[in-house]
């Protein structure tokens, strides 16, 4: 790999798999615990298996939101190419621009970040492909100090696969008004131009349809229509049934890559009977 592809891809915040998998809800905790999803995870001791287009996904001790990819996205701003990686809880907050006093919850956050474990089968590999994001979280509570240590799986996504730069964004994404809008968002910067019904965007693509109540996804749709996204290259019709359109903004790098189950470097093992749990699909 040479320098300047090197540096792309260690400058990068977010990869092609993150913004299109279900993986990063755009629900508040306190919203997500009320699905039909968190109650099968919490049924089959804090584990889920959804199945979405051509893959099953298999995420293990933690359901994660878009808070914990807004923090997510900061640790990887600050990164600068580290495995272990040292800051202060604080840093984060300035990243994202703001302003609390109150960290307890960010260490939970984090702490979720290290426990969580996803697998993720394709249809037509018999090998399931196992990732968590980071593998410790050392922390002194008193003054905010913290060390973590990253997952080298997690980390072979963005040495590989398809990575993307919206750095300069990640605080307005954070300080959205919406968690679903902050999805939808992430969703549509995966993709240089798309137009797409919104309906079909929340119920289909990000996967709502199974998992909230029809009057849950006009308020979700008509949250995002009242939010401006026009700094993202995001556009919304104002018809009866709305097409959200992105033309991304040229200062968002994009670097393309392999697919994840074609990445050698992740670990890998024999695909297990799908009858073990339940699956839980997804439209």
């Amino acid at each position: 790999m040479d320098n300047k592809i090197k540096y792309i891809r260690t400058q990068s915040v977010s990869s092609v798999v993150e913004n299109r998998m279900p993986l990063f809800w755009g629900l508040n905790r306190k919203s997500l615990k009320a699905t039909g999803l968190y109650k099968a995870f919490e049924a089959n001791d804090r584990e889920i298996v959804v199945r979405k287009d051509n893959y099953v996904l298999r995420i293990k001790n933690d359901l994660l939101t878009q808070t914990h990819k807004d923090i997510l996205e900061a640790l990887l701003l600050m990164r600068n190419g580290k495995m272990v990686q040292s800051f202060n809880m604080y840093d984060i907050f300035k990243v994202l621009d703001k302003k609390t006093k109150n960290n307890y919850w960010l260490e939970d956050i984090i702490e979720e970040l290290v426990n969580v474990k996803i697998h993720i089968t394709y249809d037509n590999d018999n090998y399931v492909k196992m990732f968590g994001i980071l593998t410790n979280l050392e922390y002194e509570r008193e003054n905010g100090e913290a060390v973590i240590t990253w997952d080298d799986a997690f980390l072979s996504i963005y040495d590989e696969s398809a990575v993307l730069n919206y750095s300069k964004y990640i605080n307005s994404i954070s300080n959205l008004k919406h968690d679903i809008t902050k999805q939808v968002v992430r969703w549509l910067l995966s993709y240089p131009a798309l137009q797409i019904d919104l309906k079909k965007l929340v119920v289909n693509k990000l996967g709502f349809g199974n998992i909230v109540k029809s009057r849950s996804i006009y308020n979700y749709i008509q949250n995002i229509k009242n939010e401006d996204l026009s700094m993202f290259g995001i556009t919304i019709s104002d018809d009866q049934k709305p097409i959200i359109s992105i033309v991304r903004p040229n200062d968002i790098g994009f670097y393309n890559g392999a697919p994840i189950q074609d990445i050698t470097s992740i670990k890998r093992k024999r695909k297990r009977p799908s009858n073990v749990l339940p699956l839980f699909e997804l439209e």
